[in-house]
C-alpha cells in the first residue's frame, strides 16, 4: 500500500529536507517580447543561480556590431549625407566573425560609425529609429565602456541585451512554501510548433507581449506583424490542454511605446485611435478577447529594463490564482 501525501510530507520534515508546492510556468512570447530579461529578475530575486556575468560578453558586444550595421543599412536606405564613406568601416564589420575577442581593426570601425552623424541623423525622424533595436540608445551612450579590452557586463547591460532564446531555458524559483519552476520557451516560428510539448500540467502561462510594435510599420496595412500576436495567443488558449491553466498577458517595453508613440500615426488600428494611450488599450483588449472566460487571466503593463516592481504585478497575481501566502520578493 503506498503511503498517503502527508505521510510523505512527514518523513521529509524528519529527514530534515523541506518540502514544496511545485506550480508549472510557461514563460511565452514572440521573439524580442523580453521573455529571458523577466526569468533572469525572477531568478536573481530569488537569489536563485545565475549564468556568470562574464559569459554575456560575446552577446553584448554582438549586440553592439549588429546595431552599428543597422545605423550604415538605414543610413545608406535614406540616403543620409556621408554616409557612402563608411563603406571600408562596413566592409571590415561584415567580414568579421565574431568568435573570439574584437580585434582592433572591428573596434575602430564601430566607433567611427558611432562617431559619426549618421546615427543623430537617424533618430531625428521618429519612424526612421523603429528599424534599430529597442535597445540601440543605451549602446550608443554606453560603447566606450562595452568596446574597452576590459569590459565586463553589468546587471544594466544583461538587462537590455536582445540574446535569442535557443532550446528551452529551465529555472526553479524557491518562494517560502512555494516552488515556481519555469520553462522558458523559444519565440521564433520555427520552435512555436513544439510549445505544445510543454502544455501538459502547466499551471500558469505568462505571455509577454511587445507594446513598441504598435508603432511598427509591419503592425499596419497587411504587415506579418498585424493581429500575430493575438493569432498566436489564440492558438495557445485553444489547446485542451491548457482547459485549466491560468494567463497573466505582461505587456513589456511600455516606456519605448511610449517615447515613440507621441506624434505617430496609430490610424492603421481604427477609428478613434489619436494617441499611443488608445491605441494600447485597443491592443489590450485584443489580447485579452484570445483568453476564453473559462481561464483566468491578468494583464500587467511594464517596462522591464525600468526594473519594475514585480511584487504588485507578477507576484500578486500569482498569489491570487494559487490563493496561496507567498511573501514578496525584493527586486531592487
Amino acid at each position: 500500500m503506498g503511503l498517503s501525501n502527508s505521510s510523505n510530507r512527514l518523513r521529509t520534515a524528519l529527514r530534515g529536507e523541506r518540502t514544496y508546492e511545485k506550480r508549472k510556468i510557461l514563460v511565452l512570447g514572440c521573439m524580442g517580447s523580453g521573455k529571458t530579461t523577466l526569468c533572469r529578475m525572477l531568478a536573481k530575486s530569488a537569489n536563485a543561480q545565475l549564468c556568470p556575468a562574464r559569459f554575456y560578453k560575446h552577446t553584448i558586444e554582438n549586440n553592439l556590431l549588429e546595431i552599428c550595421k543597422e545605423i550604415y543599412r538605414i543610413a545608406c536606405a535614406h540616403n543620409i549625407i556621408g554616409s557612402q564613406q563608411f563603406e571600408g568601416d562596413m566592409t571590415i564589420l561584415m567580414n568579421f566573425r565574431h568568435k573570439e575577442d574584437l580585434h582592433k581593426n572591428a573596434v575602430e570601425a564601430m566607433k567611427r560609425i558611432i562617431k559619426s552623424n549618421l546615427y543623430s541623423e537617424i533618430v531625428k525622424d521618429k519612424k526612421r529609429i523603429l528599424d534599430l533595436p529597442y535597445n540601440a540608445p543605451y549602446f550608443m551612450t554606453n560603447y566606450e565602456r562595452i568596446l574597452d579590452s576590459r569590459f565586463y557586463p553589468t546587471d544594466a547591460d544583461l538587462t537590455i541585451i536582445y540574446s535569442q532564446t535557443v532550446g528551452v531555458n529551465f529555472q526553479s524559483i524557491d518562494v517560502g512554501v512555494v516552488r515556481y519552476e519555469l520553462y522558458e520557451l523559444p519565440g521564433h516560428h520555427i520552435f512555436r510548433r513544439y510549445w505544445t510539448e510543454f502544455y501538459p500540467n502547466t499551471n500558469v502561462i505568462i505571455f509577454l507581449i511587445d507594446l513598441s510594435d504598435l508603432c511598427r510599420a509591419a503592425m499596419y496595412d497587411g504587415g506579418h506583424l498585424q493581429d500575430k500576436v493575438r493569432k498566436i495567443l489564440l492558438a495557445v488558449t485553444m489547446s485542451k490542454l491548457l482547459h485549466n491553466t491560468s494567463f497573466i498577458l505582461l505587456f513589456n517595453k511600455r516606456d519605448l511605446l511610449e517615447e515613440i508613440g507621441a506624434g505617430f500615426s496609430f490610424a492603421g488600428l481604427g477609428a478613434g485611435m489619436k494617441s499611443w494611450e488608445s491605441a494600447e488599450k485597443y491592443y489590450m483588449e485584443q489580447c485579452q478577447s484570445a483568453v476564453p472566460p473559462t481561464n483566468e487571466v491578468y494583464q500587467h503593463i511594464m517596462s522591464l529594463t525600468k526594473k519594475p516592481d514585480m511584487n504588485t504585478t507578477l507576484f500578486e497575481s500569482l498569489e491570487k490564482i494559487f490563493q496561496s501566502g507567498v511573501r514578496s520578493l525584493d527586486l531592487e
